[in-house]
């Protein structure tokens, strides 16, 4: 959902999509990049997946903490299970 935001504001120019985006996922961002409700040891890539907006609100406000978030992600992907064909497992919950 915030992805198609950032991607309207680009469409459009209004800036309230771009303001309703970077809001939200600031409220989730932590100033020393920690992520409210995310853990990188469950290993899941729904979290992943969420996390690409914070290249597009880095890239468009430079907020220090969404760089140290999308470290923090990084981080994960390096740690990722694998499967034997070197795919990302989906989630350490899965057997």
């Amino acid at each position: 959902m915030i992805k198609a935001l950032i991607e309207l504001y680009g469409i459009t120019g209004k800036s309230d999509y771009l303001s309703f985006a970077d809001s939200f996922i600031d409220y989730f961002v932590c100033e020393d990049g920690t992520i409210k409700n995310y853990n990188p040891e469950d290993y899941n890539l729904d979290n992943v997946n969420t996390g690409k907006t914070l290249y597009s609100l880095y890239s468009i406000f430079g907020k220090h903490k969404y760089r140290l978030a999308m470290d923090l992600i990084y981080t994960q992907l390096e740690h990722q299970p694998r499967t034997r064909e070197g795919n990302f497992w989906h989630k350490a919950i899965y057997p």
